[in-house]
């Protein structure tokens, strides 16, 4: 594989990380606390060069999210599939400052004592900062806010905080 010089061209990424959910109102069952779960997700985008140390990319993101209810015997698994729009500064020849959102929909099941699933919109922002370990190939932390509305619920807000490693080509 070729080394790549630039800042700008295809890309594919992975991260994994922590996810927290913010406690959940139901129009009726009150309000559902979770435990912290876990996110893992997968982006693949270009990034086109707008300025000397300026890209924009437009990637698309699938991941899987789980979460356990804090009473009871139930489940949350998400699958988001979302469209991103990030803004990348290259502060110098290895450290990258990005920020971003997106939007698209969101699976979700619950399962255990009480099952359902149901596909809603849902949008996300994110930053954070990634160390180019070589030419091609960088490593990052980073968080995102994620954002669903369940049936029946007031919409759910979630944080999560990420390790990711990108491979550019």
């Amino acid at each position: 594989m070729a080394e790549n010089n630039s800042i700008d061209g295809f890309y594919v990424g992975s991260d994994v990380g922590v996810n927290i959910i913010n406690d959940v109102k139901s129009n009726d069952n009150g309000t559902t606390s979770f435990e912290p779960g876990i996110r893992w997700d997968l982006t693949t985008g270009y990034a086109f060069k707008l300025a000397e140390n300026i890209t924009l990319a437009p990637e698309a993101e699938v991941g899987v999210m789980f979460n356990s209810f804090k009473t009871g015997n139930n489940d949350l698994v998400q699958v988001p599939l979302l469209v991103n729009l990030v803004l990348n500064w290259h502060m110098d020849a290895n450290w990258v400052v990005y920020a971003g959102g997106g939007g698209g929909a969101n699976y979700y099941q619950v399962s255990g004592d009480s099952s359902s699933d149901e596909t809603v919109g849902a949008w996300q922002v994110m930053g954070g900062i990634r160390y180019k370990l070589n030419k091609s190939m960088d490593l990052g932390l980073g968080c995102k806010y994620f954002s669903f509305t369940p049936k029946h619920a007031e919409a759910a807000g979630e944080e999560s905080i990420n390790l990711s490693l990108a491979f550019h080509f």
